[in-house]
């Protein structure tokens, strides 16, 4: 019973004692931080690499696409695929996410995308 109040009280200060400046990282739906990913972090997997071209090849011929879309970050780890970048709307946000999801050997997207309205 001890171990049990000991731990409730100081369970709150741990968390709190862990808690620093997370510029760079996104939450998750678990509310772990998880760095944002860049070039460095591509896989050198062929077939990650393979993913990598083929979504950028996609997201280039698509001509519904404004340029700000053809040029998010594309990051592919284990199939993830991560994208990161500013698009106009929401309407090219969403045919961004349809296009990677789409695609062959993607399976999951992690969406790190922000829709602006263009000026």
């Amino acid at each position: 019973m001890r171990l049990v109040a000991t731990l409730v009280l100081f369970a709150p200060l741990a968390v709190a004692a862990c808690r620093d400046d997370h510029a760079g990282t996104a939450t998750t739906t678990s509310h772990v931080m998880i760095p944002e990913p860049t070039a460095i972090d591509q896989s050198d997997e062929p077939r990650d690499r393979a993913l990598v071209a083929r979504i950028r090849r996609d997201l280039v011929l698509d001509r519904s696409l404004s340029v700000r879309a053809k040029s998010v970050v594309v990051v592919v780890r284990d199939g993830v695929a991560t994208l990161r970048g500013d698009v106009p709307d929401r309407a090219e946000h969403d045919r961004v996410v349809a296009l990677v999801v789409s695609v062959p050997g993607v399976v999951r997207v992690d969406d790190r995308l922000v829709s602006t309205k263009e000026p």
